[in-house]
C-alpha cells in the first residue's frame, strides 16, 4: 500500500507524489504539475505533467493507476533531465526590451511581460550535439533531393 494513501483525489495525489520522491533514483528530481486523478470503478487513475521554469516539456507525461485499496498497479514515467532555459526576464520573445508606455515607447525601467499566450508555452527536450555544452541544438539540414535520370 503507497504510504499516506486514503481513498480521495489529494491523498492519492499526495501518496504517488510521496512515491515519486521516495524513488528519485528511478525517477529523478522532476517538477511535475497534476493534470488529474480521477477513480474510475476500482482504479485511480494519476496523471502528471514534468515543468521546467513554470512551462510544461512536451513528451514528459508520467502515469500511475493505484486500485482503491492503495496498491500502485502500474507507472510509466517519460521523464527528462532537466536543462538550464535561457533567461526570460526584461525582454520579450523576440529578444528585445519590454515594451512599456501608451504609444510603444521604451521604458526606463526595464520589466519582464506576461501574457496569457505564456502561460500556455511548452518547450520540447533536445538532445545536446556531440562536443556541444548547450541542451538546444540548432534545426535539421535539409537534404537536396535525390535526382536520377529516367531510363
Amino acid at each position: 500500500m503507497l504510504s499516506g494513501y486514503a481513498n480521495d483525489a489529494a491523498s492519492v495525489d499526495r501518496a504517488v507524489r510521496s512515491f515519486i520522491g521516495a524513488n528519485t533514483n528511478l525517477f529523478g528530481a522532476a517538477t511535475l504539475r497534476t493534470v488529474r486523478v480521477n477513480r474510475t470503478g476500482d482504479v485511480w487513475y494519476v496523471s502528471y505533467r514534468q515543468t521546467l521554469d513554470g512551462m510544461d516539456v512536451l513528451f514528459s507525461d508520467w502515469e500511475f493507476r493505484v486500485h482503491a485499496s492503495g496498491k500502485l498497479m502500474m507507472f510509466g514515467a517519460d521523464g527528462h533531465a532537466p536543462a538550464k532555459m535561457p533567461s526570460r526576464g526584461g525582454s520579450d520573445r523576440r529578444g528585445g526590451r519590454a515594451r512599456g508606455g501608451a504609444h510603444g515607447r521604451q521604458s526606463s525601467t526595464p520589466r519582464a511581460t506576461t501574457s496569457s499566450a505564456a502561460a500556455s508555452c511548452s518547450c520540447c527536450p533536445t538532445r545536446p550535439r556531440p562536443g556541444s555544452s548547450t541542451a538546444s541544438s540548432p534545426r535539421p539540414k535539409s537534404r537536396p533531393p535525390i535526382r536520377r535520370p529516367i531510363g
